[in-house]
C-alpha cells in the first residue's frame, strides 16, 4: 500500500513540474500515413436503406444505390447550402461532406500528432483535422450549419459530420488487424427527413513505394 501511495505521489510531482509532458490519445493512434488505393473487388456495394415506407406501414426495404463510383453525371453545383440529396447533387454533397459519401479511388493520409489531413483524387477530403473529439461549426453561405467531430476510438478513426437539411455522415478509418497494407473504411449516411441510410464498407490497399 505504501509503495502505491508513493509511486502515485511521484507521478503527481511529475505532472506538477513546468513542461511536463502529457500524454495525449493520439500519441499511441495508429498510423493511417501513405497513399491508399481503393480494391474494388473488396468493396462492398452500397446499400441504401429506407427506415419507413411512404404508405407508414413501418416495414423498412434494402436497395442498391449507384454511390459507389464516381462517374455519371456530377449533378448540381460546387457551391451553395442544404437541400441535396445522395442521388444528386454530388457536388454539394463534396462541399458538405468532404468527399465521404462516394468511395474515392485514392486516399493520400497525413498525420502530426491529432492533426489529420485525407486528400483524394478530386483534392482535399479533409485538411488539418483535429482528433480531439471536439465539435467544430461552421455557417455556410445559406446561413446553415455544418458540424465536424473527429476523434481516436482505440485503433480507429471516427470522423462524424451533420448538416442542417443535408443529413450526417460518419467515416471510421481502421488499418485491418489481418492485413496491415489494408485500411478499412466504414461509411454511413443518415438523411432524417428523407428516413433513409447508407452504409458501405470500403477497402483500400496501401500504394507501393
Amino acid at each position: 500500500m505504501t509503495t502505491s501511495v508513493s509511486r502515485n505521489l511521484v507521478a503527481l510531482a511529475l505532472a506538477a513540474l513546468p513542461g511536463a509532458a502529457v500524454v495525449s490519445p493520439a500519441q499511441d493512434a495508429p498510423s493511417f500515413v501513405g497513399t491508399w488505393t481503393l480494391n474494388a473487388e473488396k468493396t462492398e456495394p452500397p446499400k441504401e436503406r429506407v427506415i419507413e415506407d411512404p404508405e407508414a406501414t413501418g416495414a423498412g426495404k434494402t436497395m442498391r444505390t449507384g454511390l459507389g463510383g464516381r462517374g455519371g453525371s456530377s449533378g448540381g453545383s460546387a457551391g451553395g447550402g442544404g437541400g441535396g440529396t445522395a442521388r444528386g447533387g454530388r457536388g454539394n454533397f463534396r462541399l458538405i461532406f468532404g468527399g465521404m459519401v462516394a468511395a474515392s479511388r485514392t486516399l493520400k493520409v497525413t498525420q502530426a500528432d491529432s492533426i489529420v489531413s485525407i486528400e483524394d483524387e478530386d483534392g482535399p477530403v479533409f485538411l488539418n483535422l483535429r482528433a480531439d473529439g471536439k465539435v467544430l461549426e461552421e455557417t455556410m453561405t445559406n446561413q446553415t450549419v455544418l458540424k465536424t467531430k473527429a476523434q481516436w476510438r482505440k485503433n480507429e478513426l471516427v470522423v462524424e459530420r451533420s448538416h442542417d437539411t443535408d443529413g450526417s455522415a460518419r467515416m471510421i478509418l481502421r488499418i485491418d488487424a489481418k492485413n496491415p497494407k489494408q485500411l478499412v473504411v466504414d461509411f454511413h449516411y443518415e438523411h432524417k427527413r428523407q428516413r433513409r441510410t447508407i452504409d458501405q464498407r470500403r477497402i483500400y490497399d496501401a500504394a507501393l513505394p
